[in-house]
């Protein structure tokens, strides 16, 4: 199927459901593939939407269902509802408006762990898993684990507009600045984030403060939703067909995460791919390839579970 074809089979829609109002797309036909995306709610998300365009190749031969997760891109912004059980809630409430009953699932980065307890809780209707640069436990350790629960005493105290209007320079488009910012200066890459910070920064000048401080809120509330969540203990209750894919380059979750998945998981799959960055399935072709002949193969009985 060509790609000029494919676009005559998007549908693209808004669902109103759980207190916000969700973006969403169904592309191509077939079983459906739903994918969770990453990322964090927040001013950088709603200012550089994402259409994942380079996962087309799923909708061939595939139903392929992307959405925006609650604060995120063209997604609305609630003041709440940022617990990981709420966004499986939001997920299963589209499968639900769209009729699905069994879906394939994929879950890339934080959306993750949210993909995991939606197969944990519904395995009934999660036919295969699929696991890109995604971790059991994203926020266990380290100097963002520790600040967040400061921020989010100071974010209730004060309220989003005093505490957006009190953020640090180096954190002015995002909280997770400052750890971008690391990252950043040791790849050498830091000339292109600081240019790129100051494109969002004049971006939200184009928003009304209230609503940019709502955002900033809601990256630190979505954040501090993955503190609370431990799924190593629980991975060996899957039973569906689990592939997990990771770029050996991966400078935001590190590898050691797809091993502890691949050991805690039954009977799950690991491909390793040489040189590839966070964003696998962003930069690699030969990644989103491989998961679709991992669907196929499911599809076909030649892949089981655990």
């Amino acid at each position: 199927m060509g790609k000029g074809h494919l676009r005559h089979l998007i549908a693209m829609s808004y669902l109103n459901v759980n207190g916000f109002t969700m973006w969403y797309e169904v592309r191509g036909r077939g079983r459906p593939v739903l994918f969770i995306h990453g990322g964090f709610a927040g001013l950088p998300s709603r200012l550089q939407p994402r259409d994942y365009h380079w996962l087309d190749e799923m909708a061939q031969g595939y139903m392929l269902i992307v959405y925006h997760r609650r604060g995120c891109g063209w997604s609305s912004c609630p003041s709440q509802g940022w617990s990981l059980r709420q966004q499986v809630d939001d997920a299963l409430a589209l499968l639900a408006h769209l009729g699905v009953e069994e879906t394939h699932v994929v879950g890339s980065s934080a959306g993750g762990p949210i993909a995991i307890m939606l197969a944990l809780a519904r395995p009934q209707m999660v036919r295969s898993l699929v696991l890109a640069n995604t971790a059991p436990r994203l926020l266990s350790e380290g100097e963002l684990a520790r600040s967040l629960p400061i921020w989010l005493k100071e974010l209730e105290e004060r309220g989003p507009l005093a505490f957006y209007r009190a953020r640090p320079r180096e954190a002015r488009v995002s909280v997770l600045g400052p750890w971008e910012r690391a990252t950043a200066q040791r790849l050498g890459t830091l000339p292109e984030l600081e240019e790129y910070e100051e494109k969002l920064s004049a971006a939200a000048q184009a928003l009304p403060e209230e609503e940019q401080a709502a955002l900033y809120a809601a990256e630190v509330r979505n954040l501090a939703a993955y503190l609370e969540v431990d799924l190593l203990p629980q991975l060996k209750e899957l039973r569906m067909p689990v592939l997990i894919v990771h770029g050996d380059q991966d400078q935001v979750v590190p590898l050691r995460a797809a091993y502890d998945l691949h050991r805690a998981i039954p009977g799950s799959t690991l491909e390793v791919f040489p040189g590839v960055p966070h964003g696998i399935l962003g930069f690699s072709r030969e990644a989103r390839l491989r998961i679709l002949q991992f669907l196929r193969e499911v599809d076909e009985g030649t892949v089981g579970g655990g």
